[in-house]
This record gives structure tokens, C-alpha cells and sequence, in this order.
């Protein structure tokens, strides 16, 4: 079971790339400097101390472009990009024994960056259909109250899945699984096709 757990965090981590890369890949080295997790030594530099602060910044901007309906359409695609390198560190870094072959470290990230991406997909549906469906509301309000809520409870799901994640990972796996699958069908019925009334 000791072999399966960094590979069960690396998988969550990822998942959770889906949804804030650079919160992830923040709290992932802040999470170094604890006894629950380690970055594989190919991977310490996340946890420099200039690195720590520039993905800060990075997280803030990415936070603060998200929160303003009228500017996240320019960050849609290359957070994609963004899922897929943290994703892949994500995996790679969380499996100790990946550095013994550089087939098996391409092979783990490249894995932890399609879950990353995957992720980013699902949450990009999910969160387009949450601001379609309050977008009324919010005009109403004004200045995008409801789409900022959003914004920030995404941020404290994200932080609060990937320290469950570290700390907990079976749990951690289990509530991004859950938050993917319960966001799917919640999701997939607002966009079913209306049921229209026949004659008769």
C-alpha cells in the first residue's frame, strides 16, 4: 500500500492542477518544507524560495483574471497549457522511483499531464455552465458578485483538495472524484434538451 499512495497523491495533485495549476504547483513546494510530502529530488527546485514567489504572483494574477468575466476568455487556452506542466510535475514529482528512468519519469508526467488537462476540460464545462446559468443574476447585482464568489470557492476547494490530498491522499482522490463526477451530471442536466409538449 506504501508503493500505491504517491501515486494516488500524484493523481489527485494532478486532478487538482485542473483546476488552479499555479495554486497547486504553489502548495506543492510550501509542502515540502512539512513532514507529509516531499518533492522527488529532480523536482526540489519548485521549492526554492524565488520559485515559490513567482508562482505566488502568478497564482494571484491567474486568480484576479479569473474573478472578471470580461478578461478569463484570454487565459482559457493557456491554462491548458498550464494544467498539462503542473499535472506532469505533479505526478512525476509525487513518485519517488521515476527518477531511476527518464522513460518512466516521460511516462508518469506525461500521465499526470493529460489528468491535469482532462480536469481543466471538465472544470472549464462545469464552471461555463455555473456563469451562464447566473449570468442574469449577476446583472442584476453588478460587477460580477456571483462569478467572483465562484472564483474564490474554486480557490478554497483547489487548496483544500490538494492538502487533503497530501496529507489524506485516499481521501483526497476520493473528493476529486466525487467534485468531477457530482459537477458532471450537475452539468449534463442543465444542458439536457427541454422536453417539449405534444398534442394529443
Amino acid at each position: 500500500m506504501d508503493g500505491l499512495l504517491p501515486l494516488i497523491t500524484g493523481f489527485g495533485l494532478a486532478a487538482g492542477a485542473g483546476g488552479r495549476a499555479s495554486l497547486v504547483a504553489l502548495l506543492l513546494g510550501v509542502f515540502h518544507y512539512t513532514p507529509y510530502f516531499e518533492l522527488s529530488p529532480s523536482f526540489a527546485w519548485l521549492a526554492s524560495i524565488p520559485v515559490l514567489f513567482i508562482l505566488g504572483v502568478i497564482g494571484v494574477a491567474e486568480m484576479w483574471i479569473d474573478a472578471h468575466p470580461d478578461l478569463k476568455e484570454f487565459a482559457h487556452y493557456p491554462t491548458y497549457l498550464s494544467a498539462f506542466a503542473v499535472g506532469f510535475i505533479a505526478l512525476a514529482a509525487s513518485t519517488g522511483d521515476v527518477d531511476s528512468s527518464l522513460l518512466s519519469l516521460a511516462g508518469s508526467g506525461i500521465l499526470g499531464g493529460l489528468t491535469g488537462t482532462t480536469a481543466r476540460y471538465a472544470r472549464n464545462q462545469i464552471t461555463e455552465f455555473i456563469d451562464n446559468s447566473t449570468g442574469a443574476i449577476d446583472n442584476v447585482l453588478g460587477d460580477g458578485v456571483l462569478n467572483t464568489k465562484r472564483s474564490m470557492a474554486e480557490n478554497v476547494a483547489t487548496a483544500g483538495i490538494v492538502g487533503t490530498t497530501i496529507a489524506l491522499p485516499i481521501f483526497g482522490a476520493i473528493a476529486v472524484l466525487l467534485l468531477l463526477v457530482g459537477g458532471f451530471f450537475w452539468w449534463r442536466g442543465g444542458n439536457k434538451d427541454p422536453v417539449l409538449p405534444t398534442d394529443g
